[in-house]
């Protein structure tokens, strides 16, 4: 009987083990698809902060142009 009750607690125990295991993996892959979408969102932030100052550039080299065209005349 005694026998009985004790393999049950140690199911019990290695179940119990194996669901927080499984939980803390879960938690991880979260976590790594949390930081590569941050990751991400960095890269295309980058992305367009340098395609917003290239058209910045491109639009003020044109005014230049412009300035330049008008002086020369």
């Amino acid at each position: 009987m005694v026998l009985v009750i004790l393999l049950s607690l140690l199911y019990s125990a290695i179940l119990i083990f194996v669901i927080v295991r499984r939980v803390r993996s879960q938690k991880e892959v979260i976590r790594e698809f949390i930081r590569a979408q941050r990751s991400r969102a960095a890269f295309a932030f980058s992305k367009i902060t340098g395609a917003i100052a290239l058209l910045r550039f491109k639009r003020l080299s044109e005014e230049l142009q412009r300035e330049e065209s008008v002086i020369h005349k």
